[in-house]
């Protein structure tokens, strides 16, 4: 299923410190909020919101907790070239609930995540389109659905 991600735009006020991977960096943690000033590259900020409940009609925003997702595989894909900018080591990581990616050049990208439950099976997926980074730190939500 695909998703087309909400910009949330913070305008350049703000930078992240992170961590560096793979030329790229990012922060892993709660959520994708951006702090700091707009001393430095742009921020691309994505929070993930974990379907809760997928025998509901709708959407259960959640957390990777409260939805009983422990790990998960992502992978942040040039738009325009499809090439991976930077992805998840193979086999899975501790589940997140956002990223900050920052050295990202301005452009088009999309974020496909997969979910996995305590037993390892794949629940959750999404691919989120159109994470647009130009001058100033965006901020973008993503549902995961189950």
């Amino acid at each position: 299923m695909r998703h087309v991600a909400s910009k949330i735009s913070w305008l350049g006020l703000v930078q992240v410190m992170a961590l560096p991977l793979a030329g790229a960096s990012m922060i892993l943690g709660a959520s994708g909020c951006i702090v700091g000033n707009d001393s430095g590259p742009p921020v691309l900020a994505v929070d993930l919101f974990w379907d809760e409940n997928p025998k509901a009609d709708r959407f259960s925003e959640g957390t990777c907790q409260s939805a009983g997702v422990t790990s998960m595989d992502w992978t942040l894909t040039n738009s325009a070239t499809k090439k991976t900018v930077i992805a998840s080591t193979s086999g899975g990581v501790d589940c997140q609930d956002g990223f900050n990616f920052e050295k990202l050049g301005a452009g088009d990208y999309t974020l496909t995540v997969t979910g996995y439950d305590a037993k390892d099976k794949p629940l959750w997926t999404s691919t989120c389109t159109n994470l647009t980074l130009d001058r100033f730190d965006a901020n973008y939500a993503c549902d995961v659905d189950q």
